[in-house]
């Protein structure tokens, strides 16, 4: 009596976001890397500014706005991004650091397009703007 050959484990499952055995290896350049936001809604953000924005691979998204620590889900399905509700700190900053808090927020709300430019910066456009960002040192 022949055995029985073993069992070939099929290939990687589609994982929720629909991206077919997503994990780290498979993971797009925007995700897992801490980025130092540049620009929000088409001006620039001050310099010193702790503007920061990262995408985990589990579909989360944290950062700085600015002003307050936000935090929040996505679902990611190639270029496009669709922003589930963000929560934040709810602190007072002084002007300057509020309008940037205002440009990130109106970006990472519904649904926007995700990408790195061949300068290396993270874009997302969405349809309360633009987020622009290198990655932090």
């Amino acid at each position: 009596m022949l055995a029985e050959p073993p069992a070939v484990e099929p290939e990687a499952a589609e994982s929720a976001d629909g991206n077919a055995g997503a994990g780290a290896a498979d993971a797009p350049a925007w995700q897992g890397v801490t980025w130092q936001i540049i620009e929000a809604g088409g001006a620039a953000v001050p310099e010193g500014s702790p503007a920061s924005i990262e995408f985990n691979i589990e579909g989360q998204v944290t950062g700085n706005s600015g002003c307050n620590r936000f935090t929040g889900g996505y679902v990611a399905e190639g270029d496009g991004l669709t922003f589930q509700p963000i929560a934040g700190t709810r602190m007072m900053c002084p002007p300057e650091a509020m309008a940037v808090e205002t440009a990130v927020f109106a970006v990472l709300q519904g649904q926007a397009r995700v990408s790195v430019d061949a300068d290396g910066r993270l874009v997302v456009e969405g349809a309360g703007g633009t987020l622009v960002a290198v990655p932090a040192n």
